[in-house]
């Protein structure tokens, strides 16, 4: 049989799910004209499937040695090494794709989904170029629309909603979308969405596969604490299953020697409200007997936060670390504790902590619920935010501080001279504030709040 009919084959036999069948076609196709790229791209499509990457990499760059400048095999030598997670790499050959094929949607796209992660104001021009060159790409839609809501930009309700249209059976687009909607009170659109979200929540907790909510958005709007757990779970297992593994090996506790290393993982080094509650911890800690390090993968603010937080720990800016290069670095830094200060959410990166690069992880303080992760050791928390009958409902060990798991630190300075005026608030009368985000609020409070405003004359609202 000549190359190509067994290229045919192999295929056929790929459609059919036979990969390691077809991986014998490829090979002697191979055999039989071993100048063929098809040949070489094919059987690196085969090793992708098995998920031997390194010998998907070998035969793609094969296939590209004797086809340069195929955008197909430039475009999958990135995939694969984004499944290694190596983004920097995958980079690389995307942006070579888009040196032969400017228009390339596949690399402007998938280089977008990578700068989600990292760089959003970049990611957004790489997404919005491919959208704009076809508006039926569903990931590149919803990917946009996380861009712009990071952000905080209301037009990603418009790609949300596009990519739902695109691809309805992407769960994890429906949540998002109620999410968005939420956050503009546009209540009557997301209770619309609320009857699907559920039946999809249920049907695909059945099956162990990615719900409509994220982990957060359950939490938020939830209060069902099996159903917030339930959907934990599945997301803890979806992350630690994306991810690299690699064996660290830990010494024994007996055996350690000197100072406790404590290491704080977050995006929240800067002028955010962890880090305004930390920074007296920080400050306030023994350092003769534990050093303290903070593992940064958010935004340099260069706030007055940040900086003290830079001064007061051994800081580490993880921004340009792929989660494996990260969590090498933190085992690299002997951490024996390490505390996660994100859990799901936004901008959180537990497929760090899912490589387990210390010997006991912890989570805390960003997330006061449960991340249903087995590789999450410990939770701190209080009998407020974890009632004691609902802890069946979380995998972590619980860890009860006496009365509150929140730091507040009183050192921080406080704004003076500020009146009514300068917020165009009225001078007299009792003033309600909420100063929580919009997505918090829903019809039944707010109609509440309107209640009590009629009732108390001369009063105002402050939201």
């Amino acid at each position: 049989m000549d190359a190509d009919s067994l290229n045919l084959l192999g295929h056929n036999l790929m459609t059919q799910g036979q990969v390691d069948q077809a991986l014998e076609c490829f090979q002697k196709a191979i055999e039989a004209n071993p100048l063929l790229p098809q040949s070489h791209y094919n059987l690196g499509v085969c090793y992708m499937a098995r998920g031997e990457y390194d010998f998907a990499i070998q035969n793609y760059k094969k296939a590209l040695s004797l086809s340069p400048g195929n955008t197909v095999i430039l475009n999958n030598i990135g995939v694969t090494y984004g499944k290694m997670d190596k983004p920097r790499f995958a980079l690389k050959f995307y942006k070579k794709a888009l040196k032969y094929e400017p228009e390339n949607v596949f690399a402007l796209s998938n280089i977008g989904a990578i700068y989600v992660e990292t760089d959003v104001k970049k990611a957004r021009r790489y997404l919005e170029k491919a959208i704009k060159i076809n508006p039926h790409l569903a990931d590149a839609a919803f990917n946009l629309g996380v861009c712009l809501s990071t952000l905080g930009e209301s037009d990603s309700i418009k790609y949300f909603e596009k990519a739902k249209e695109l691809d309805s059976n992407y769960a994890p687009t429906w949540g998002h979308l109620h999410y968005q909607l939420r956050g503009v009170c546009d209540w009557g659109k997301a209770s619309k969405l609320e009857v699907s979200i559920n039946k999809i929540n249920a049907q695909n907790i059945d099956v162990g596969i990615l719900p409509a909510q994220t982990a957060f958005e359950s939490v938020v709007f939830n209060d069902n604490p099996k159903t917030n757990f339930d959907i934990a779970r599945i997301w803890s297992r979806y992350i630690y299953n994306q991810e690299t593994k690699k064996p660290y090996p830990f010494p024994s506790a007996k055996d350690k020697k000197g100072k406790l290393r404590i290491g704080f993982l977050s995006a929240d080094f800067n002028n955010h409200a962890t880090s305004h509650l930390l920074l007296g911890v920080f400050n306030l800690h023994n350092r003769k007997k534990f050093e303290y390090f903070t593992y940064s993968y958010g935004a340099d603010d260069r706030s007055v936060y940040r900086k003290a937080i830079e001064k007061t720990t051994k800081f580490r800016d993880l921004r340009q670390f792929s989660n494996s290069e990260a969590a090498d670095l933190i085992y690299r830094d002997k951490i024996d504790i390490l505390i996660d200060l994100k859990g799901y959410t936004q901008g959180a990166r537990l497929g760090i902590t899912a490589a387990r690069p210390a010997p006991i992880i912890v989570s805390w303080l960003g997330f006061p619920g449960t991340t249903g992760a087995d590789f999450i050791d410990y939770m701190i928390t209080d009998s407020i935010v974890t009632p004691k009958d609902q802890t069946q409902y979380y995998n972590e060990n619980l860890i009860f501080l006496p009365h509150t798991y929140q730091p507040t630190n009183n050192q921080q300075e406080i704004a003076m001279g500020m009146t009514r005026s300068n917020f165009g608030l009225p001078q007299e009368g009792f003033l309600f504030c909420s100063f929580n985000q919009a997505y918090k609020i829903d019809p039944k409070t707010f109609g509440s709040w309107m209640r009590i405003l009629r009732k108390v004359p001369q009063s105002a609202l402050c939201l």
